[in-house]
């Protein structure tokens, strides 16, 4: 999966928890990637998308949704997860931080926040992707 060049803080990121927030920051100090890095590839992780382009970030059509900040690929897929299992698309975005952050999780609430070494391990990995699709 490669991701670069996102901004630093989105919306999606500022409408999280505050005990999540920090646990997002955390990872991504730790990785070396920006907050919205790793919320992008937790989700896209968790929706099991191989690679998402950068390119089209930002919705032309937004309707004013947090999901409007993600890529169109990303959207996609959430969505179709949705679909499937008769979910809000924005409590799919919640599932997935929160499984990432805590797989034993499905919410915030009931979400530990502490870093996991087999997670931190997959964005470095991310992180050393991207260094190879930047040269």
């Amino acid at each position: 999966m490669s991701i670069s060049n996102p901004d630093t803080e989105s919306r999606i990121f500022h409408s999280l928890p505050k005990k999540v927030q920090l646990a997002i920051k955390a990872y991504a100090e730790s990785a070396g990637l920006s907050p919205d890095v790793v919320i992008i590839f937790t989700i896209a992780h968790f929706v099991e998308l191989e690679s998402i382009p950068w390119h089209d970030r930002h919705n032309q059509n937004a309707s004013g949704s947090i999901l409007d900040e993600l890529p169109a690929a990303l959207r996609i897929e959430i969505e179709k997860y949705a679909a499937e299992d008769e979910l809000p698309p924005e409590f799919v975005v919640e599932l997935a931080i929160a499984h990432f952050l805590d797989p034993d999780s499905m919410t915030f609430d009931d979400c530990q926040t502490g870093l996991q070494q087999d997670q931190l391990a997959l964005l470095r990995l991310e992180k050393r992707e991207q260094a190879i699709t930047v040269v």
